[in-house]
Order: C-alpha cells, then sequence, then structure tokens
C-alpha cells in the first residue's frame, strides 16, 4: 500500500486516555496533505503520553527522534485545531500564545488561519459553508480534503485537551527550533574570518531577541471583553449555570458572585471541629464530578482519612463506624459500594506528603494539568506549607507563600483554595465575638494577596455563646465573606455541618440521613488540631 494512504480503523495508534476515542484518525483521500499528516499521525505515539521527545514523524514503530532532531509535535498542532473547534471563545487566547506561524506542518497552518477566520466572521460560532470559503482565500481546501474531511479529521481527534497547555507546547517548540536555526548560523559565523565577532555576537543577540515575540503576543482589552461576553452567554443560555465553578452549594456561590473563580487564591479559615476540611473535600468532590480533575494537597491528614470522609458524607454511614470498622452492618456496606464507582468518576488526587514547599504544589500540579486537565487545586493547611528559609519572620514567610499561591493560581488559571486556621483570639477573654479577618495567623500577607477570604465559625462550639431560645442549632456554621474582589464584601450566609457524616448541606435542603443515635459522638473528636 501507498506510504501516504489514510490508516484504517484497525491501526495500532493506541486510543487517548483524554478522548476515550477508540478509533484512529481518519482522512478520505491518500493523495491530499491532510492524508499524509494523519498517516504520520496514527504511526506515532499519541499527544498525552507526555514523552519528553514525541515520537512523530520519523519515529514510528517505538523509535525514540534522535537528539539532534527538530522538535515538533503533529499532534499538538492537530489538536489544538480541534480543540479550537470545542472551545471557540478561546481561539485568541490560542492564537496570542501559538500563532500559525509556530506550525511546523504547512498544511496544519493553513487550516488553523482558515479555522480562526472563519470563527471570527460568525462570532465564534461555527459554520461550514463560511470555513469552505475561507479555506478557498487561504487557498487550503485542497490541502484539506475538503470541509467534510477536515470537520471529520478534528471529529475524530476528539476534544478534551487543555487548549493553554497544547499551544504553549507549539509555542516552546517552535521557539527551540528558532533557536537550533540561530545557533547553527552563529556556529558558522563564528568561523568565518570575513565576519566581525563584534558583529556575529549582536546579530546572534538580535535574532534571540526575536525569537520569543510569537509567544509574548499579549492579549488586547477588546480580546478580554469579547471572551467575557462570549462565556457569560453561554452562561445566560443554560438555566442555573454560575459565572464561576459552582461549588454545590447556592448559598456560597451567591454570596462569592458565582462561585469559585479561575486564576483566583481563596482562603477558608476556622478554628479546629468547624469543619473546614470536610467543607474542602465535599468541594473538590463536586467539582471533580461536574467539571473536571482536582488536585488536593493533604498536608495535615493522611488519604485514608479523607477516603473516610468521603465514604461517611456520600453515603451516609456514621463517620466513626467506617474510621473504626467496628459495627458496620449490611445496609453500611449496600450503601458504601456505589459510592466507590462515584470516586472513581469523580478524579480527586490526593498528595498527602507533609511538608511541601509551593514550588513542588506548582510542579505537582502543573504535571496534572499537562496529563488530564485541571479545575481546582487545594492546599490544607496554610501553616503546613514550607517556606523560604530566607525569612526570620513567620509572617514574612506566610507572606511569601500566599502571593506565590496567588501567583501559581494565575499561571495555572484555576481556583486555588487554601484552608487557614483562626487564631483563639475571637474566643477567650468574657465575651466571645465573632471572627474577623486579623484573626487569621499571620494574616497580612493574606488579606493582600487572597481574592477570597472565607471565615466559618460555630456558635455551638464557642464557650461564651448564646444560650437559651437564642442559641443556634448544633452544627450549625455561619459563614463570613471577609473579603471578595468578585461581589460586595460582609455577607453572611449559613450551612448545616452534620458531623457524624463528616458533611454539609444547605439548611433549607438537609438530607434525611438516618439520625445519630445518642452515643455516636462518644468516639467524636473533641478537641486538638484533627479538623472534621
Amino acid at each position: 500500500s501507498s506510504p501516504n494512504a489514510p490508516a484504517s480503523a484497525e491501526s495500532k495508534w493506541p486510543p487517548s486516555r483524554r478522548s476515550g476515542r477508540q478509533r484512529a484518525v481518519s482522512s478520505t483521500d491518500p493523495r491530499d496533505p491532510l492524508s499524509v499528516v494523519v498517516a504520520r499521525l496514527n504511526a506515532s505515539d499519541p499527544f498525552d503520553t507526555d514523552s519528553a521527545m514525541e515520537r512523530d514523524e520519523s519515529a514510528a514503530h517505538g523509535e525514540r527522534l534522535p537528539t539532534d532532531a527538530p522538535r515538533r509535535s503533529l499532534f499538538a498542532e492537530a489538536r489544538l485545531l480541534a480543540a479550537i473547534l470545542h472551545e471557540p471563545e478561546k481561539r485568541r487566547i490560542a492564537e496570542a500564545i501559538a500563532p500559525p506561524e509556530t506550525f511546523s506542518e504547512p498544511a496544519l497552518a493553513l487550516a488553523y488561519r482558515a479555522l480562526l477566520s472563519a470563527l471570527d466572521q460568525n462570532d465564534g460560532a461555527f459554520d461550514a459553508e463560511t470555513l469552505r470559503n475561507e479555506l478557498c482565500a487561504h487557498k487550503a481546501e485542497n490541502l484539506v480534503g475538503g470541509v467534510a474531511a477536515f470537520e471529520k479529521f478534528l471529529d475524530d481527534l476528539g476534544s478534551r485537551y487543555d487548549l493553554e497547555a497544547i499551544a504553549r507546547r507549539i509555542a516552546d517548540y517552535h521557539a527551540a527550533r528558532s533557536f537550533g536555526e540561530i545557533m547553527r548560523w552563529g556556529f558558522h559565523a563564528s568561523r568565518d574570518w570575513t565576519v566581525p565577532v563584534a558583529d556575529a555576537i549582536d546579530d546572534v543577540r538580535r535574532r534571540l531577541g526575536m525569537i520569543a515575540l510569537p509567544s509574548r503576543k499579549v492579549p488586547t482589552l477588546a480580546d478580554g471583553a469579547i471572551e467575557v461576553f462570549d462565556r457569560i452567554t453561554n452562561i445566560a443560555e443554560k438555566t442555573g449555570d454560575t459565572v464561576g465553578i459552582s461549588t454545590g452549594f447556592p448559598e456560597y456561590d451567591e454570596a462569592t458572585g458565582g462561585g469559585l473563580f479561575p486564576g483566583e487564591l481563596i482562603i477558608f479559615g476556622a478554628r479546629p471541629r468547624v469543619g473546614k476540611t470536610a467543607l474542602a473535600l465535599q468541594v473538590a468532590e463536586r467539582i471533580a464530578r461536574t467539571k473536571g480533575p482536582v488536585l488536593f494537597f493533604s498536608l495535615e491528614m493522611l488519604r485514608r482519612e479523607l477516603a473516610a470522609r468521603f465514604l461517611a458524607f456520600s453515603s451516609g454511614v456514621l463517620f466513626q463506624r467506617i474510621r473504626t470498622g467496628k459495627a458496620l452492618d449490611a445496609s453500611d456496606f449496600a450503601r458504601m459500594t456505589p459510592n466507590l464507582h462515584m470516586a472513581r468518576a469523580a478524579e480527586v488526587r490526593i498528595e498527602d506528603r507533609p511538608s511541601q514547599s509551593v514550588a513542588s504544589i506548582a510542579s505537582a500540579a502543573q504535571a496534572m494539568k499537562a496529563d488530564c486537565g485541571l479545575s481546582l487545586v487545594i492546599v490544607d493547611s496554610l501553616r503546613k506549607v514550607r517556606g523560604s528559609a530566607h525569612y526570620r519572620e513567620r509572617r514574612d514567610v506566610v507572606s511569601a507563600v500566599t502571593a506565590d499561591l496567588k501567583d501559581l493560581a494565575k499561571t495555572l488559571g484555576v481556583p486555588v483554595l487554601v484552608l487557614a486556621h483562626l487564631s483563639r483570639a475571637h474566643e477567650s477573654g468574657m465575651t466571645a465575638r465573632k471572627p474577623r479577618m486579623a484573626d487569621l495567623a499571620e494574616s497580612s500577607g493574606i488579606e493582600n494577596d487572597a481574592d477570597t477570604v472565607i471565615l466559618m465559625h460555630r456558635e455551638d462550639l464557642t464557650p461564651t455563646g448564646a444560650k437559651g431560645s437564642d442559641a443556634p442549632k448544633p452544627g450549625e456554621v455561619e459563614f463570613y465573606c471577609a473579603k471578595q474582589r468578585n461581589a460586595e464584601p460582609g455577607k453572611f450566609f449559613k450551612l448545616r455541618f452534620r458531623g457524624e457524616y463528616s458533611r454539609f448541606e444547605s439548611i433549607a435542603m438537609e438530607r434525611d440521613f438516618p439520625v445519630a443515635a445518642p452515643d455516636a459522638y462518644d468516639d467524636f473528636p473533641r478537641g486538638g488540631d484533627d479538623d472534621c
């Protein structure tokens, strides 16, 4: 058969973990250049192998690229087009990071230009006729075998890819190829006796300075406004959706102007036993099911302790029974078993190594985002994050850590939720008060860097709390929005913490779990830092 023939459905190309597709990429006409690209793709490893050197055009059948081969990735270039077709509102971000001239495959570069032009003409909506006209205008229709073949080509690739990560990979490879060309030119210039050394060095410096220009293209205000408009238009068309990422608690989403927002640093502050870890885990499970993978850094608890809490709040089996393994009956196991499948569906990765630095947190988060995507990072807790040894004062260490975590949120483009401890100041004295921002341990850095600060308070745990008819119901947790960039701060809302199930509930929609026996709390943690 011809080496340019399209791969059949029996191709040995492994299915992508992200797309879940079980078929090879296909194209109809073996004579058009797109089919040549398809044949190369089907002879390669999939993009999500995350190999240091991808095996593309010349690396079929498992042979690694030679170390002197230019860096390129047909998979990244093809899948960027598929990702743009799936998320057209992000097309300007993709173009800003990896413009068409960064592509190594000419057919894909022309198709990329045509696709961007077609989407711009229809305000981000896909229209086959407009795409056909743009392919003709860019003299690319014959290269891709027509609109139908091109659309099928992109559909076969799937769509669940991190658009920005792919675009940056393409830009990095283009920079590497440009760097290699400049170094080769510099090597030959160094041996050319007719070229003054100073001129050769200056020319190399000038050329090196131009490498980063494509990836440094900064989107304009208009680009940002159009992206926001596209997003809120999509939200308006979907009743019940929020502008941010919904936590599953309408009270929280409303008080914060839409939930958790990508690129923001959110702080949950509370005393032990109030339930901040349980709340964070519940939010993580919800977002992992509805939005995408979550990375949970548990610097205080072991993975199995969090897993026990998950089984309790998801199944309605008493936490202490799961924790101790005692008094479990057949009905308890029957309720827990389906939640094992739910845990597999909700990808929450738990990193429970103690005392990690921001650098190690960032490294793990970036690797996970490149591997399978990332929707949320949770750090429990702030006081356990290892800071730089350059600072003598703990306050300075915390300020540096929160600043780095904020930078991480912006770099990853996901919310970073950090749990923090409150001091005992608001509980001491004859008259206890509700917590304030100043009660956050070493709070100056937190106040400056956090986008949202939520303070949690349980009146029933306060020694001098309200009594009699004014006393709150057991487990009633009051949330105070001490800082909020996206909404008016100072708002209050309440949730119920059912400690026996390690579960938070909306007070208006409490779940009908079995009522715990009077002695169900006997073994429940009552002190120390074991935050349930």
